[in-house]
């Protein structure tokens, strides 16, 4: 495997992707490389990071626990360059995510900088892959997008880096799939940052995505994804940390917190300290971290490394909650802890007739005989006359 393949993934996906930057940047990936002058088509990054070979290394990587977006990133590069069998399997691959491995595999609602590089290279087999691949692709984005609408933020797998708690890319792309907010144009406010331009460039497919109807396909997930809403807020809890390369940040809510903010689980800062006001990410780590939802009013995390925190979730009214890829859109209803308890049903009246009186069975039939006997009575006082 070369070194940082997917600097050279990214690179080459955004020059197929026709990025070019609006002003001359530095190049995002190789210090060493030459600047990027306005206009200028992105340069490719080395082809050998995207053979077939190096495709199944990638595979081989991630059903180990390596990284997963390599896969799709070098799986994208080889549908748009029309390498022979790219197509079929990047198709099996997302496949094999579906049936068992799981949406975005170990790194499951990834919010750091793997997040965008996942989501490029998914739009990219959507719009260039055959129809069978490019209708897988739309499945996941439509998971993609469901997230987005549900929960506060993405938060999952390898999400544990330092700043990340801060506001970026995937909430501009969040944004704009809740309320059609335009991803911020590229101007003095909005620097030509690489994921940026990326995004910016798979936009034909965020736009579709937008319009579809809102759909949660039948997919696996590597843990348990829920999310839920309720009057005073929304949250999402991933179940457990699968992902040991970076830690996880396993749920985020509104409740409690100030508007526009989330209350993150585990709290930040996410990395080491390192003193003097310095975070270092933590890696290669398993701290074997789990998010517990309790009566669905709190969600107890708890890490080997992360401080422990108790993530309120919505209790006001009638809570709603979903799984990403149960196949379905339709909530699941819960009473909040501090929902008013639906009112006891009346109890029910039933109206009946008067118990019915058997009649005995055995013993002589005594109003036979007396009337037998009052008629033999009357014949003989009759006849004696």
């Amino acid at each position: 495997m070369i070194p940082s393949p997917e600097k050279h993934l990214n690179s080459t996906l955004a020059a197929f992707l026709g990025v070019r930057p609006p002003r001359k940047i530095p190049h995002p990936f190789f210090s060493d490389a030459d600047a990027i002058g306005a206009g200028e088509l992105f340069p490719e990054g080395a082809r050998s990071a995207w053979t077939a070979d190096a495709i199944a290394e990638y595979i081989d990587g991630a059903r180990a626990g390596g990284s997963e977006n390599y896969v799709i990133d070098a799986l994208a590069d080889a549908v748009l360059a029309g390498q022979a069998r790219a197509d079929t399997t990047a198709y099996e691959w997302l496949t094999e995510q579906k049936t068992s491995r799981g949406w975005m595999g170990t790194e499951v609602g990834c919010r750091s900088d793997y997040g965008w590089m996942t989501l490029c290279g998914i739009c990219a087999m959507a719009r260039k892959g055959s129809p069978a691949l490019a209708a897988i692709c739309w499945e996941w984005l439509d998971l993609f997008r469901f997230w987005m609408s549900k929960a506060p933020r993405m938060h999952g797998q390898r999400s544990a880096l330092p700043g990340h708690e801060q506001d970026g890319i995937l909430e501009e792309v969040q944004d704009f799939l809740r309320s059609g907010t335009p991803v911020a144009q590229l101007g003095p406010s909005a620097p030509p940052t690489i994921d940026r331009l990326m995004v910016l460039a798979v936009m034909p497919e965020l736009q579709a995505l937008r319009d579809r109807p809102e759909a949660n396909p039948a997919w696996k997930t590597a843990t348990e994804v829920t999310f839920l809403q309720g009057e005073d807020g929304a949250a999402s809890v991933v179940a457990a940390s699968v992902n040991d390369n970076t830690l996880a940040v396993l749920g985020c809510s509104t409740v409690g917190a100030a508007t526009g903010e989330v209350l993150w689980a585990p709290p930040p800062p996410w990395g080491a300290d390192m003193g003097g006001g310095r975070v270092q990410r933590i890696r290669e780590q398993s701290d074997g971290a789990q998010c517990v939802i309790d009566g669905f009013t709190v969600a107890h995390y708890h890490s080997s490394i992360f401080k422990a925190v108790d993530l309120p979730l919505p209790v006001k009214g009638l809570a709603r909650t979903w799984k990403l890829g149960s196949g379905s859109t339709a909530p699941t209803v819960v009473s909040g802890a501090s929902a008013t308890p639906p009112s006891a049903p009346a109890p029910t009246v039933v109206t009946s007739a008067p118990p019915r009186r058997e009649k005995k069975s055995g013993g002589p039939p005594w109003p036979l005989i007396i009337g037998i006997v009052v008629v033999v009575v009357v014949v003989i006082v009759i006849l004696s006359r």
